[in-house]
């Protein structure tokens, strides 16, 4: 059961004699399952069981039944919507409430009716059966498909389509089961690509349960949802409306304003019903929904009110009218504020760059915002429409004296981002933004700041982390709005550059105010808030908090579950948080799945992080080659926010270096180690000697004291650790068995299993934990193993290298690891 906890609470109300319980809950959240399981779980344990009985269909509550419950011995009836019951039935259940030996569970979406009677009795206990958490979601799928993991991009697109209901997530797992369209490796499951086909037999259901009166209300909805304004939701019948809302279909939220707003319950049943709209449907329904708006407002101008007249041409467009160009400007300017609905915003912006009365001002706008749909979606026709509309813009606007504003400078580094992401031209790019910069030397002050960002931040991703410096010196001016978002770009590359200086506070200070700013002024989250809370996360986990970078990690899910673009920041993250844990065979498969998503999409360049991580995960796995081969790879990468964390990524490919025992491990950690003294980054500095150290240990006496001066300047525990480590190193002890060894594996700075083929992927997880001092049960709990399980692998691995205990299996260790 994937809710455990209430599970257990349902059955410990059922045990004693003539209990009865309601489970109550929406449509489809899974209460009959659930009552099911219950009564399963107590008639294993029963010795004198004699009937289990289920209704499903109220007219099946007769007498007929209830002398079928005359019998001798613990009974259980199971009820399915005991709050539509008539009232004869609900009193001939009533009845049966109490009768010696026998057990009720009834289920309910509300307590009503035959409900209110059953839950009026004395001892009838109440349990509210909620919708899947995603957490709960993974574990349900994983034993509906029988995998052990569902990769997180699936996993967050499931959920956001069903919102975690029970009926829902079931049949859109199956289905896409059934067409092909699930992979897997390892145990890990993922769908190959984001289908837009519903199952069919949720399409059955949702028709079973609604008229054709109603199924016209909910392609109303579905044309225009949410619906907000008053005329529109006149349009709907009440009736209508409170039986949709009833079977779970649709629902009405109030605002704080005191209105209400109507959407429907899950998305995947507005796909539903979208795919049983034609297109000359669709077009009269929002042909409707134009003409009602346009009639309320009268005489009054579209544009004052940005809601309005963004709806407007949203219906407009959808039935195929030619909207004035002054209308469909102010939508884009009122959508750009509230960063919503980023399909309709792209489809403006191409309206808008081929409309005949468009200005030059109003193709700018439209190219910059289609060049970000174009990025974040990885749309290169586009990207390249996009990139003409801005040069055609650009042109126009260029000031022939003067400073250029910041419509002018937002354009200029849109194409600078084109010519050095999609064409791989940085030198173009580079000199588009030194003109730019040299231009707005007495523009106003945000431009400057923007332009500022935007060209260190370009310098940053083409690896020169020694030129990231701070746009913004003011701190009172910290908090105001429109700076913060010209430094975007700037807030992001000076937090990765602060954690690999090891000034972790003040990186995760930078980002933390950053996201939050995002989020002010109505602008909501996306991509760019998701790549913040990435870089708090990657200060955390660069750092070796492993609770902070926990937490990290569940805000960033939390950002991802609301963005719909597939940036893969939040499964890097779950990839070097495996790591970070040493379970190696999820780093690997998740990395695995991960590189072939960024390969076709990968908007802020991570896919090297990413192949960085899979090469330490497939050394601590064993897999040499591969791990080589992926190192290689990792540290080709050209652009992008990979380098800005360039000393992350190499820290990375130096530990995997160190796994496969590579004969260029010292060479290569002193190189870094000497590249981060040149930028600056103590931090990467630290990390990069301490391998050099385990490497080549005879290295360590003369580094020492410049190890002492980094571990000062690095404000994060970790530091010391490592200095100290580097001393017993140096005093000849062995690697992996020292004080200081145990607590940086709890800091994810692992130290290297001897090569060993003979072991399993498992059996080299366990056997560090178990070589390290940690007990069979630790080892259980943190690889939710059971103990009996962990202790067989560790006999296997005694049996393969020639030993017969723990104490045996730490010698092993140190005679042959690394350093040892």
């Amino acid at each position: 059961m994937c809710k455990p906890q209430l599970l257990d609470r349902v059955v410990d109300g059922l045990r004693r004699d003539a209990a009865a319980v309601i489970l109550v809950g929406e449509y489809g959240v899974g209460k009959l399952s659930l009552a099911g399981e219950a009564v399963a779980e107590l008639a294993s344990q029963s010795e004198t069981l004699s009937a289990v009985v289920t209704v499903v269909d109220q007219q099946d509550v007769t007498e007929e039944l209830v002398d079928s419950l005359n019998v001798d011995g613990e009974r259980f009836l199971v009820l399915e919507g005991i709050d539509q019951y008539p009232a004869e039935a609900a009193a001939t259940i009533e009845r049966l409430v109490g009768t010696p030996g026998l057990r009720i569970v009834a289920t309910a979406r509300r307590i009503r009716g035959g409900a209110t009677r059953l839950a009026s009795r004395a001892g009838v206990r109440r349990f509210a059966v909620p919708a899947f958490s995603i957490s709960e979601a993974e574990r349900y799928v994983c034993l509906l498909l029988g995998c052990e993991a569902v990769e997180s991009l699936t996993l967050r697109r499931w959920y956001r389509m069903t919102e975690g209901n029970f009926a829902s997530l079931t049949m859109l797992v199956q289905a896409t089961e059934e067409e092909g369209g699930l992979q897997s490796r390892r145990g890990l499951v993922w769908e190959a690509a984001a289908g837009e086909s519903v199952p069919a037999e949720l399409t059955e259901d949702l028709l079973r349960r609604c008229t054709a009166e109603e199924l016209e209300t909910l392609q109303l909805v579905a044309a225009a949802e949410p619906i907000v304004e008053d005329p529109l939701q006149r349009m709907i019948q009440p009736e209508q409306l409170a039986h949709l809302v009833e079977q779970g279909l649709l629902a009405v939220e109030r605002r704080a304003d005191g209105g209400s707003r109507i959407s429907f319950k899950q998305p995947l049943h507005a796909m539903v019903v979208n795919e049983q709209t034609c297109p000359d449907r669709r077009r009269e329904i929002n042909l409707r929904l134009y003409q009602t708006l346009l009639e309320d407002l009268g005489r009054r101008d579209p544009t004052a009110a940005g809601r309005r007249v963004t709806r407007l041409v949203a219906f407009g467009l959808e039935a195929g009218l030619e909207l004035p160009i002054e209308w469909l400007s102010s939508a884009l300017n009122h959508m750009v504020r509230l960063g919503t609905d980023e399909g309709l915003r792209t489809r403006i912006c191409t309206v808008i760059a081929m409309h005949k009365d468009a200005n030059s001002t109003q193709l700018a706008k439209a190219a910059i915002w289609a060049a970000v749909a174009a990025r974040f979606n990885g749309d290169k026709e586009l990207a390249a429409a996009a990139q003409q509309w801005g040069i055609r813009a650009a042109s126009a606007l260029k000031p022939m004296v003067g400073a250029p504003d910041r419509l002018y400078a937002a354009l200029q580094v849109r194409l600078a981002t084109y010519e050095s992401t999609d064409l791989g031209d940085m030198v173009a790019a580079n000199a588009r933004l030194a003109t730019l910069e040299e231009a707005s030397r007495e523009a106003h002050e945000n431009v400057r700041l923007s332009v500022r960002s935007a060209r260190m931040a370009a310098r940053a991703a083409a690896g020169h982390l020694d030129s990231v410096g701070e746009v913004l010196t003011n701190e009172s001016r910290l908090l105001q709005l429109p700076v913060e978002r010209a430094r975007f770009w700037s807030a992001v590359a000076s937090t990765l550059v602060l954690a690999q200086r090891g000034q972790f506070s003040e990186a995760t200070g930078r980002s933390d105010v950053a996201v939050t700013m995002m989020g002010l002024g109505g602008a909501g989250y996306g991509p760019n808030a998701e790549l913040l809370s990435f870089c708090t996360y990657l200060s955390h986990w660069f750092s070796g908090a492993p609770e902070l970078s926990r937490d990290a990690l569940e805000q960033l899910r939390a950002v991802a579950l609301t963005d719909q673009s597939s940036c893969g920041l939040a499964d890097l993250a779950e990839v070097l948080q495996a790591n970070s844990l040493g379970h190696w065979q999820e780093a690997e498969r998740r990395a695995h799945v991960l590189i072939l998503r960024l390969t076709e999409h990968d908007p802020f360049v991570v896919r090297p992080l990413a192949r960085a991580a899979m090469a330490l995960a497939l050394a601590a796995l064993g897999q040499r080659s591969a791990s080589l081969q992926a190192i290689r790879i990792a540290e080709t990468g050209r652009f992008g926010v990979s380098l800005m964390a360039r000393g992350m990524l190499l820290t990375m490919t130096l530990r995997a270096r160190l796994w496969c025992q590579a004969s260029d491990t010292a060479a290569v950690a002193r190189d870094t180690a000497n590249w981060a003294a040149a930028d600056h980054l103590p931090m990467v500095e630290l990390v990069a000697i301490h391998i050099r150290g385990l490497a080549e240990p005879e290295s360590l006496p003369q580094l020492l004291p410049r190890l002492t001066v980094l571990a000062g300047e690095v404000d994060a525990p970790v530091a010391e650790v490592i200095r100290q480590h580097c001393q017993e190193l140096a005093t000849l002890q062995p690697a992996w068995e020292t004080p200081a060894a145990r607590i940086l594996a709890s800091f994810g700075a692992w130290m290297p299993l001897p090569s060993a083929p003979q072991l399993s992927a498992r059996e080299r997880e366990i056997s560090l934990l178990a070589a390290l001092g940690y007990s069979s049960k630790w080892i259980a709990e943190h690889h939710h193993l059971s103990v009996r399980t962990v202790e067989t692998h560790l006999r296997h691995v005694f049996t393969k290298i020639g030993t017969t205990n723990r104490d045996e299996l730490r010698g092993w260790f140190r005679r042959e690891s690394v350093g040892g």
